[in-house]
């Protein structure tokens, strides 16, 4: 059987449970799973419909607001990739995972359920998607000013270890791992981290590799097979993506 990384590598597409068949969680993507039986309810019954194939289904990530070293749903794994930020025009969101048909539901244009439990969080728990002492006069600074700054270096950012808490992302019509991503952020100390290192490098130029250690690489300073791809130079991120 090969790795997800090896699969990566050769297809360039990031996949459902429903059509690799491997998970991290519930093993039960498949009809009449549990999985599908979520998907079933959150979706209206859309991806049950006759001709609706498993790859039209949606990818799932989580919202990256607060931008943490080790992202906005570690449990999902130790390495993530960060999505261009277009790619939160085509995602809904629900507050929690969506296993559990969480009420506050939306979309890129319409997230009030979601602000309002975020700001609900933060105003009665000082707390919030993993983050500690986290007001509310907090929570509009991160929200309407770091999130237009730049991007810090990720590597040099605290990990917050945050297991339980996020904004779940289902990612729609998504156009490929080489053609979405811009940062990719590894955990070097994994089988998996240390091949997708040598994978990527070798595949593609212009998208950031970001090490846990404190490095950070671009892959067009290391020998590459090709340069179809084009440089990213944006550093603006919003969404990445896991598939729990």
């Amino acid at each position: 059987m090969k790795s997800v990384a090896q699969s990566l590598f050769e297809q360039g597409i990031y996949k459902s449970q429903f059509e690799t068949l491997i998970s991290n969680g519930s093993v039960s993507a498949y009809l009449g799973g549990a999985r599908d039986l979520w998907e079933k309810k959150l979706f209206g019954g859309a991806y049950q419909l006759e001709g609706v194939t498993n790859c039209e289904r949606p990818k799932y990530g989580a919202l990256d607001l607060l931008l943490h070293l080790d992202g906005p749903s570690p449990r999902f794994g130790s390495g993530y990739f960060l999505l261009k930020p277009n790619a939160s025009h085509r995602c809904t969101f629900t507050y929690g995972g969506s296993q559990d048909n969480p009420k506050e539901k939306g979309t890129y244009e319409e997230l009030d359920d979601i602000l309002s439990a975020l700001f609900t969080d933060a105003f009665f728990r000082d707390y919030a998607i993993g983050e500690k002492d986290l007001t509310t006069r907090k929570l509009v600074e991160q929200l309407l000013y770091n999130l237009e700054r730049p991007l810090k270096d990720p590597s040099k950012l605290p990990p917050h270890r945050n297991l339980n808490h996020f904004i779940e992302t289902q990612v729609y019509g998504y156009g490929g791992l080489f053609m979405e991503a811009i940062i990719d952020l590894l955990n070097p100390s994994t089988t998996t981290g240390s091949l997708l290192i040598g994978i990527i490098s070798g595949l593609i130029s212009g998208l950031i590799l970001v090490f846990f250690s404190g490095k950070k690489y671009e892959t067009n300073k290391f020998a590459t097979k090709g340069n179809q791809s084009p440089i990213i130079h944006s550093s603006d991120i919003k969404v990445n993506t896991h598939d729990k």
